[in-house]
């Protein structure tokens, strides 16, 4: 019996191997590495595309000049309070002031109150338990029933002790969407959750035409650029807006036709160069809270995905980039779940298939099913979520309700063929005030 039961066992031995060894030699497994330094090379290589933002998503002088009443409604209120944090409010009020009457006083704009001794401050602050004014006047309320009303959102939020320190909140619990009126920064600043106002941020969350109107200006950003020794400009890139950057620049976009730069040179004399100007006095401390540039260096295929895949660097120094190419080619079925095109028609968004950016879009599909809206920038013709909207923000911020079951982002698998570039990163600090005096002449510093 014994001798019967090890034959049978050695022959399924036998026949599982036989069919484990006849499956393996099926498929052809090829394993090929080279590596070259760009002289070593017998041809010239594509320049990486390389984009660039500002970490500052809206400035300024763009809320307060701007005549679009939505956008001042929105924004308005929460860059003044910023400026009352610096203690800068007053050149503020100057510049959005009316000009001077004829007995040299000068007259408060549109959306501000006098004050009793002629100081100006915005009109929301009426009454609503903060003195603005040294004097105490805009506290000084005609009626028990205006100072009920102004003072009304503050006793919906639950908290039991609050400073007298617009920015410090003691004792904090958690606060309802509900209980937030719109663009009420004010209210929402002293009430924060958050040492970090994350959540403040996350009220902030602007449209492409809002980004577009209010971010960083090209011609202002980019002063100087050169590549190859030949000078570029800013007609070299191509703008487009990021939900957290505002908008962004890409350099060598690969256009429809293909076109795109090449070199055939290695090192920083060769590379491309940039001198840019991150301009901070624009910038809303609340949205941006350091100062800098996001960089991403990828294919010139692809998507760009800076809050995912790039890296910041300081103002003030020079940072050199050095970068290294790599190209992993996945052969496909059955060898691999590599693809090369979306889950979805609707997903493409342009450029080659990208397994970081399908699993961003795969998100935001999801919110998209789940909530009605779309928290990203990068499916178009959809409703962006508007987080004074009780109803989507309170979706919007329980994942569980529409992401965890949705098993479609399983299908963003790696792409059969994706380069990646591996980045270096030193600086020095920069200019030299000798250098500095000259670009302050060239571009017209002060």
């Amino acid at each position: 019996l014994w001798t019967v039961m090890f034959i049978v066992c050695w022959v399924a031995f036998v026949v599982s191997m036989a069919m484990v060894v006849t499956t393996y030699l099926e498929y052809n497994v090829n394993v090929s590495i080279s590596m070259s330094t760009q002289e070593e090379s017998t041809s010239w290589d594509y320049f990486p595309g390389v984009t660039i933002c500002n970490l500052n998503p809206i400035r300024k002088s763009a809320v307060y000049s701007s005549t679009d009443p939505k956008i001042m409604s929105k924004y308005a209120l929460l860059v003044l309070l910023d400026d009352v944090a610096w203690g800068t409010v007053e050149s503020i009020v100057a510049a959005m002031a009316a000009s001077d009457s004829s007995d040299g006083v000068i007259a408060c704009g549109t959306g501000f109150n006098s004050c009793a001794d002629g100081e100006c401050y915005y009109s929301g602050f009426a009454c609503d338990g903060y003195p603005d004014c040294s004097d105490g006047s805009d506290e000084d309320c005609e009626s028990t029933a205006e100072t009920t009303l102004a003072t009304s959102t503050i006793s919906n939020y639950n908290t039991t002790t609050v400073s007298t320190d617009d920015f410090t909140v003691a004792n904090l619990t958690e606060f309802s969407c509900s209980d937030i009126p719109d663009y009420d920064w004010r209210s929402l600043l002293k009430y924060t959750n958050y040492t970090s106002y994350r959540d403040v941020i996350a009220y902030a969350r602007s449209s492409r035409e809002e980004l577009e109107a209010l971010g960083t200006v090209k011609s202002d950003f980019i002063v100087q650029c050169e590549i190859n020794n030949q000078d570029c400009d800013e007609e070299d890139f191509v703008t487009f807006q990021d939900a957290d950057f505002g908008n962004c620049f890409t350099y060598n976009q690969d256009s429809d036709d293909g076109a795109s730069i090449v070199t055939g040179y290695t090192g920083a004399d060769t590379g491309l160069k940039m001198t840019l100007y991150i301009d901070e006095d624009e910038y809303v401390g609340l949205l941006a809270q350091q100062p800098g540039v996001r960089i991403q260096v990828h294919s010139t295929t692809t998507t760009p995905m800076p809050i995912t895949q790039g890296f910041n660097i300081g103002p003030g120094r020079m940072t050199e980039i050095g970068v290294r190419k790599s190209e992993m080619v996945y052969k496909g079925s059955p060898y691999s779940t590599c693809r090369t095109t979306y889950p979805d028609p609707n997903w493409d968004v342009g450029g080659d298939y990208n397994m970081d950016v399908c699993n961003q879009i795969c998100l935001e599909q999801a919110l998209v099913d789940g909530c009605g809206c779309t928290w990203d920038l990068l499916l178009d013709n959809i409703t962006q979520c508007n987080p004074w909207n009780c109803t989507q923000e309170t979706c919007r911020a329980s994942p569980d309700k529409y992401w965890i079951q949705y098993s479609k982002c399983a299908e963003c698998t790696p792409a059969c063929e994706d380069w990646r570039y591996q980045v270096t990163v030193a600086s020095t600090d920069w200019p030299s005030r000798s250098y500095l005096v000259r670009l302050q002449a060239e571009e017209g510093w002060g």
